[in-house]
């Protein structure tokens, strides 16, 4: 593993259902380690059992160089200044589609393999952090409230001096993005085969059952997808 010459601290931030498995083992392959919610998880969120709250734990010796978490987002003003923050978006039908295909806003709650036992937890900070999210009354309007109201959320790092920020679409990870996103969170290091490493990790890493019925003509009309609408253009979608 190459060791980078001076570890600056950086978090992927973005949906769930948005590729940031994928991106923890892109980073951690070529030497930058990152976890995957090893900071910002539901036990330490919640506190279940003997660990120690995210933004405690993040300065801690076992914390790793990077955390990839859906849930780091209302945590991001909290980061110390210097801190790198990825906000990776994903083409909404699909963290839609993934987010149906798993029920993971079905109300009420069905237990599933494919959610945490502790998914319940999960809800409640979304209730805490972005109400506006459950207040749908149907499940895929909470879908699509989730996709809007969590990225604008993660957003507001844009406009803090204190951090660095960058967004991308994480299906245009190629070379030219990963060296973007290393240039920030290192200084230059020799040797990175940055081609193996896209070849090696696939971008499906962590594929769960998805609901493909949903397409941008059958969503439901109203304010919630003329939103979607509105940033998935602000965001190069459409």
């Amino acid at each position: 593993m190459i060791q980078t010459t001076q570890l600056t601290r950086f978090v992927v931030a973005g949906c769930s259902r948005s590729g940031t498995t994928y991106m923890a083992k892109l980073l951690s392959a070529l030497g930058f380690l990152c976890g995957h919610e090893r900071i910002f998880n539901i036990w330490r969120i919640a506190g279940i059992g003997n660990l120690s709250e995210p933004m405690t734990f993040f300065f801690e010796k076992d914390a790793k160089q990077g955390d990839a978490s859906f849930l780091s987002i209302p945590y991001l003003d909290q980061l110390p200044q210097g801190t790198i923050v990825l906000h990776q978006i994903r083409n909404p039908l699909e963290v839609i589609r993934s987010h149906m295909g798993i029920r993971f806003f079905s109300d009420p709650y069905v237990p599933s393999i494919y959610l945490a036992n502790e998914h319940p937890e999960i809800l409640a900070f979304f209730r805490t952090h972005c109400p506006e999210i459950l207040e749908s009354d149907t499940e895929i309007g909470r879908c699509m409230r989730y996709w809007y109201h969590w990225n604008r959320l993660a957003e507001r790092a844009e406009s803090n001096p204190g951090l660095n920020y960058l967004r991308y679409r994480v299906e245009e990870m190629d070379t030219r993005m990963l060296s973007q996103i290393l240039s920030l969170i290192s200084e230059p290091v020799n040797g990175l085969d940055l081609d193996h490493v896209l070849n090696a990790i696939s971008k499906s890493t962590n594929t769960r059952p998805r609901d493909n019925s949903w397409s941008w003509d059958n969503l439901p009309s109203g304010e919630d997808k003329d939103r979607v609408l509105e940033l998935s253009r602000a965001y190069g979608y459409l």
